[in-house]
């Protein structure tokens, strides 16, 4: 049972992290604001009209379709 969870937890995209000598999984706090800072540097890309976004909109309304129609977990 503890491999599932492991495994849960790389799926999902958490990152392990040493502390110490023991190896753990970030919490959800740190591993939400990791992607919030993701989310923001995408935003910001998307913004400024830089590349891939500088031709269309299309690449960024197709990755915020993707993200807004996955399942939840």
């Amino acid at each position: 049972i503890l491999d599932r969870a492991i495994l849960s937890f790389r799926k999902l995209g958490y990152k392990k992290k040493q502390e110490g000598e023991q190896m753990r999984f970030e919490t959800e706090a740190e591993f939400l604001n990791r992607m919030n800072g993701l989310i923001r540097l995408f935003c910001k890309l998307l913004v400024s009209g830089g590349p891939p976004f500088d031709a269309n909109m299309s690449i960024a309304w197709r990755w915020i379709a993707d993200i807004l129609n996955m399942d939840p977990r």
